[in-house]
């Protein structure tokens, strides 16, 4: 595990991610001609390779295949994540008959939302998105994409990292941790910018999607 040294030992300066798949879903991903895998096919470097595995010949998608698959995911997720932004706020609303367990319930959901909305983004753009529920590494993920979506978290105080940390922790520590709170302000802070993200989200992926429309009505030349 040299790369794990080096990332231990700070030689690697800029940020390296796993990214883990088993060998038939390369080779059944390659064969579909999905988009992240062929650039990986291109631009990677192999740096073992196993006697007796190889990697598949890549197909080729058409644009109205990408489009489809893009479309489908929009669909499916962008309704995910408000639904899960409308159970957040409606457990919320109950605090006052369940006490702070509603509030870390709303703050579960809430991750959810954030979470779905992000896996939207980078399905519609890319029709690839990591198996992850870090909320660090999908925002980075979606802001190496759309720089623009940075503004939606602010960094400049304190009380705001705070709240996205809590967010993020919400996945495990709001279900589990009996020492996870959040307060009312933070999650209805917290609301505001799940909004904002949301309908930035849904504008990028439209018109994502409108091109991918008119490029696949032009003619073959």
């Amino acid at each position: 595990m040299l790369l794990r040294e080096e990332m231990d030992l700070k030689r690697i300066k800029v940020p390296v991610e796993f990214i883990v798949h088993s060998y038939r879903d390369v080779n059944a991903r390659l064969r579909l001609g999905r988009p992240f895998f062929l650039d990986i096919l291109r631009d990677g470097i192999e740096l073992y390779a196993e006697p007796g595995y190889r990697l598949a010949t890549p197909g080729a998608m058409t644009v109205e295949q990408r489009h489809r698959e893009a479309e489908k995911y929009f669909n499916k997720l962008y309704k995910r994540s408000r639904l899960f932004s409308k159970n957040a706020k409606f457990t919320f609303e109950h605090a006052r008959t369940y006490g702070d367990e509603a509030f870390n319930s709303a703050a579960f959901l809430a991750h959810q939302a954030t979470e779905s909305i992000y896996h939207c983004l980078l399905l519609t753009l890319t029709l690839y998105s990591p198996k992850l529920h870090n909320l660090n590494k999908l925002r980075k993920a979606a802001v190496a994409l759309v720089p623009e979506l940075a503004a939606v978290w602010p960094v400049d105080k304190r009380a705001y990292k705070r709240c996205f940390e809590l967010l993020r922790r919400a996945y495990v520590e709001g279900r589990y941790s009996p020492h996870y709170k959040i307060t009312a302000l933070q999650l209805q802070w917290l609301f505001t910018r799940i909004a904002d993200l949301q309908e930035r989200v849904k504008q990028i992926c439209e018109d994502h999607l409108q091109a991918m429309e008119r490029l696949s009505r032009q003619p073959p030349h």
